[in-house]
């Protein structure tokens, strides 16, 4: 789960380790930070991969709110439209194109250094906005309720569909948790399917109990009619890495009251986690 805004960090997923190299000293010549893949324990806002190691470690794409350059080297062969297909921001020849890396990554951190203040596709306020937000909160020392929003099987729906239908549901979800929210309250969309509403205590309940109906009984209409008849898409599952059937998409709400006694941004977050850890925990339970 992530609130707190990232640090200006460029994670290297390359599977050769000279080329690796090269990367991070190419990289570190231009005053950007690398860190050497997803044993990284900073958070980051590009990712640069080979294509071989893009679909070995990201499965085609990256982390949440994470900007992807593909490097394709002389092994491969893909087309710049077919690299924005699987999800990258950009698609480079290497070494041909070697020293346009700095900049492109460049200008890729101070994209998603300004999506964490709104964000793009919804034009909510992002992840830095929220994160200044609860500090303020937590200041103050007044109570407030935090609702945490996501989507249960997004990923399987945007394997399936690809990322144009996935953004419909996002823009969906936003104008629907927009809708229900309150006047005083404020919604916030961090990237991907992670909303997250700032909101009185008693308030944070009503949503709780009113956004899952209203957007399950949507969720459906965005599967073409053979999928919505059998319940369920197939898809890889990133645990198993097998064939497996995923349910219809269904939204995850959850909240916390928050105030006097937490020490900070990250200590909600915690919160938060296990509280969607629960919440999932109890719907697998009932089956």
């Amino acid at each position: 789960m992530w609130i707190a805004p990232p640090s200006r960090c460029v994670e290297v997923l390359v599977e050769d380790a000279a080329l690796r190299d090269a990367v991070c000293e190419l990289l570190a010549r231009s005053g950007l930070q690398a860190c050497p893949g997803p044993s990284c324990r900073e958070r980051h806002l590009v990712a640069i991969a080979t294509v071989r190691a893009c679909a070995a470690e990201l499965g085609l794409g990256a982390t949440r709110g994470t900007a992807l350059v593909l490097l394709e080297t002389g092994e491969s062969c893909l087309s710049r439209a077919e690299a924005l297909g699987l999800g990258a921001d950009g698609l480079l020849r290497w070494p041909a194109e070697a020293g346009d890396l700095a900049p492109v990554v460049a200008a890729l951190l101070r994209r998603r250094q300004r999506d964490l203040w709104t964000h793009p596709l919804t034009g909510l306020p992002g992840g830095a906005a929220l994160h200044a937000a609860l500090e303020e909160c937590i200041a103050a020392e007044e109570g407030f309720g935090l609702v945490a929003v996501d989507i249960e099987h997004f990923k399987a729906f945007n394997d399936r569909y690809g990322f144009s239908r996935g953004d419909r549901v996002l823009e969906f979800l936003g104008r629907l948790v927009a809708e229900i929210a309150g006047p005083g309250d404020r919604v916030f969309h961090l990237g991907g399917d992670d909303f997250f509403v700032l909101t009185g205590r008693e308030a944070a309940c009503v949503l709780v109990d009113v956004l899952p109906p209203r957007f399950n009984e949507k969720a459906a209409g965005f599967y073409d009619e053979a999928d919505r008849e059998q319940g369920f898409v197939c898809g890889i599952s990133r645990e198993t890495g097998m064939v497996t059937a995923f349910p219809l998409m269904s939204v995850c709400v959850v909240a916390i009251a928050g105030g006097r006694g937490d020490a900070s941004v990250d200590a909600l977050a915690r919160r938060v986690a296990e509280e969607k850890e629960r919440a999932r925990g109890a719907k697998w339970l009932r089956g």
